[in-house]
């Protein structure tokens, strides 16, 4: 049990493998029930999948197995990564489908939040922000240098796709890095072209 809810774990064992899913139940009314059910027709969908093995039935790959689903399964996985040779660096990469209707936009959203874009007077300024298509998919960029609680220069750089597509072969991607961090007092390492560069070779 959670102050708002649960957490629940979930084991399966597929071939040589074993699995550990988690999932969180909400307090609400029918919310430890839902996400019970949730879990065990999840454990039922997990099979072992054989070297090199590309299933041809809708469902989700994962190392040496494979989730069975349906194609109105939502699907998201977010990769987290923290270079050795990159002091201070954290790098997401998040992908998800169907993609959920987005009609304003990464920059639009940036732009309603009051005084975000004013300058170094408001602790925020834009490097540079605009539409860029990534290997073909096309989306819009921000990337800001910021200042965290303890007064030291970050970069945070975000680049989100369109989203809009209900065809699960296009999914939405998301991908974001921050160089420093917004409160434990850690500064960038680098100016705002060495940031912008290494960006850019992402």
């Amino acid at each position: 049990p959670t102050p708002y809810g649960a957490d629940i774990d979930g084991y399966v064992l597929a071939g040589k493998t074993a699995y550990r899913f988690n999932i969180g139940a909400s307090g609400k009314p029918g919310g430890l029930e839902a996400s019970t059910k949730w879990m065990a027709d999840t454990l039922a969908s997990v099979r072992a999948r054989a070297p090199g093995e590309v299933p041809t039935e809708p469902g989700f790959c994962i190392d040496g197995g494979f989730i069975k689903g349906n194609e109105n399964v939502y699907e998201s996985v977010t990769i987290p990564m923290e270079p050795s040779d990159q002091p201070a660096v954290l790098i997401t990469f998040n992908t998800s489908t169907p993609n959920a209707v987005d009609k304003k936009g990464l920059l639009k959203r940036q732009d309603e939040i009051a005084g975000y874009f004013n300058g170094d007077k408001d602790g925020f300024t834009a490097l540079r922000r605009g539409k860029r298509s990534l290997n073909g998919i096309e989306g819009e960029e921000s990337l800001t240098r910021a200042t965290n609680d303890q007064g030291k220069i970050i970069h945070r750089f975000v680049f989100n796709s369109y989203y809009g597509s209900a065809d699960n072969r296009r999914p939405a991607v998301d991908i974001e890095m921050s160089a420093g961090g917004p409160s434990n007092g850690t500064a960038s390492p680098y100016t705002d072209e060495e940031a912008i560069k290494l960006w850019d070779s992402i």
